[in-house]
C-alpha cells in the first residue's frame, strides 16, 4: 500500500499498518524552497517546485497545494495585499458585499479564469504530474462557509447580519460552496488527465 493508498484507507475508517503523516506545511514550503512567499503566493512554477522539495525531501504520505486562504474571496472580486513581504496575500480589509445587490453583482464562478484560482489549478496540476499516485494530495478550497463570507461582507457586518438580517447572512454563507463546486470539478477533471 503506498502513501496515497494508505491516507485514502485512513480517510475511509479502514484499518492501516501505521499513522500517516502529511503535515500542512503549507508556508514552510516555501521557506524550506527559499523562495519569497510573493512567488510562492504569484507564481504556480515556484509553488508547486516548493512543494515538490518539500515531498522528495521528507516524503509525506500526503501534501497540500495552497498558497493562502483568500484564493476564492479574491476570485470573487475580493482586495488582497502583502502585510509584509514575509506574509502571504490577505484581504485588504474592504468588504466588497454591502447588500444584497452586492451579492448579485458577483459574477458566476469560473476556477479557469478568475483571481488566482487558474494559478492554483496550474500548480495542482504540475504536483500531480510530478507525484502521480505516491501520495496523496490535498488542494485546498481555502474558505469554508462562515469564513468567506467575512472575508467578503466584513466579519463585524456578517456577525451582525446573522441576527439582524439572517437572509442576507444566509446568503453570504452560501457563496463558499456555489464557488467550491466548480473549482472541485475543475480538480476532478485534472485528477483524471495528469
Amino acid at each position: 500500500m503506498n502513501a496515497r493508498e494508505l491516507v485514502y484507507s485512513t480517510l475511509q475508517g479502514k484499518p492501516v499498518a501505521r499513522p500517516v503523516c502529511g503535515p500542512l506545511a503549507v508556508h514552510y514550503c516555501a521557506h524550506q524552497a527559499g523562495v519569497s512567499m510573493r512567488d510562492y503566493t504569484l507564481n504556480a512554477n515556484c509553488l508547486a517546485e516548493s512543494v515538490l522539495a518539500y515531498y522528495e525531501r521528507f516524503k509525506p504520505d500526503a501534501v497540500w497545494v495552497s498558497s493562502d486562504t483568500w484564493v476564492t474571496a479574491e476570485a470573487m472580486g475580493g482586495g488582497v495585499r502583502f502585510a509584509d513581504a514575509g506574509s502571504p496575500l490577505g484581504g485588504d480589509g474592504v468588504p466588497v458585499v454591502r447588500s444584497r445587490a452586492d451579492l448579485e453583482r458577483i459574477p458566476p464562478p469560473d476556477p479557469t479564469t478568475q483571481g488566482r484560482q487558474p494559478l492554483m489549478l496550474d500548480a495542482l496540476a504540475q504536483v500531480k504530474r510530478a507525484i502521480g499516485d505516491e501520495a496523496f494530495i490535498v488542494a485546498c478550497l481555502d474558505q469554508a462557509p462562515f469564513s468567506l463570507a467575512c472575508a467578503v461582507a466584513g466579519v463585524q457586518e456578517v456577525m451582525l447580519a446573522s441576527i439582524t438580517n439572517p437572509e442576507f447572512w444566509k446568503r453570504c454563507s452560501a457563496l463558499a460552496p456555489t464557488m467550491a463546486w466548480p473549482m472541485e470539478r475543475q480538480w476532478r477533471r485534472m485528477a483524471r488527465t495528469c
